[in-house]
């Protein structure tokens, strides 16, 4: 990211206890301990290197560079000069950070996904060959799917690029009930509320279900 223009004076803040993150900003500046995750996901910056006073603003415009300046003073004026944020809307968030050393500041960023809690959309198709599940790759969010099938084989994982695929059951004759979860991958923050889908068929009755 093309480092931005900022120049304002910041007073020393006493730094806070950091928890410790995982996912690497651009510029390797700081971590943070998800990348994405549904609303009321708590979002953590852990700056790598104590040198300097490190300031960072959750929602920054990497464009308005005035709203920028306010933000880092809104936080250079906390007592409590927080490195944690919860995300309340969806949408996707800018973090700029700030390195003040001196006259010298540094910058890096990183973009997180605020998501609203949304069940799997599962299609289930019965045809001859077996049970047919797909899903929309280009609109669902998870990364990973743990599927119940229902006629008491176990739990199965599937990652988003293996649908569809094909599943058979021994008796097609009777009622099962499907279940599916939903999660996101190591990088996000599994409290989606509204993660699961769940449908009662009978395979044999060759069709949408």
């Amino acid at each position: 990211m093309k480092k931005a223009l900022l120049f304002f004076l910041l007073s020393f803040v006493q730094l806070a206890t950091y928890a410790q993150g995982i996912f690497p900003s651009e510029n390797g500046l700081f971590t943070a301990n998800f990348l994405k995750g549904c609303v009321g996901t708590t979002i953590t910056i852990t700056p790598i290197n104590a040198t300097g006073t490190p300031f960072v603003c959750f929602d920054a415009d990497l464009i308005d560079l005035g709203a920028n300046n306010e933000c880092f003073n809104n936080q250079a004026n906390n007592p409590n000069n927080s490195f944690s944020f919860t995300y309340q809307e969806a949408g996707e968030y800018n973090i700029l950070f700030l390195r003040q050393l001196g006259n010298n500041q540094t910058y890096d960023s990183l973009t997180v996904r605020i998501l609203d809690p949304t069940a799997p959309n599962i299609a289930l198709s019965s045809c001859p060959e077996g049970l047919v599940i797909s899903l929309n790759t280009q609109t669902e969010r998870y990364d990973r799917y743990i599927i119940n099938f229902g006629d008491g084989s176990p739990l199965q994982q599937y990652p988003i690029s293996a649908f569809p695929f094909t599943y058979n059951y021994a008796d097609p004759n009777q009622n099962y009930t499907f279940t599916v979860i939903g999660e996101f991958d190591n990088s996000g923050n599994n409290n989606c509320n509204n993660d699961t889908f769940s449908r009662n068929f009978n395979p044999s009755d060759q069709q949408e279900v």
